[in-house]
């Protein structure tokens, strides 16, 4: 249950900042808009990943280390 909140507080951290970045760095006008959502889509769905393998790792060493 902690790793899936812990999971939850960082995805939903990631996918506003990552959107964030892209929506501010947008540039030329409605086709810009469109590129810079796309841009956002596929750079929250692979922080989303890297972020679910990297505390998937942790929760297992760390919890596999205190037989839980």
């Amino acid at each position: 249950m902690i790793t899936g909140l812990a999971k939850a507080i960082c995805f939903g951290a990631a996918i506003p900042v990552v959107s964030g970045y892209c929506g501010l760095t947008t540039r030329g006008g409605s086709e810009g808009v469109g590129s810079a959502t796309t841009r956002a889509v596929i750079n929250s769905s692979l922080a989303v990943i890297v972020l679910d393998f990297i505390l998937s790792a942790l929760a297992y060493f760390f919890l596999q280390s205190r037989g839980l």
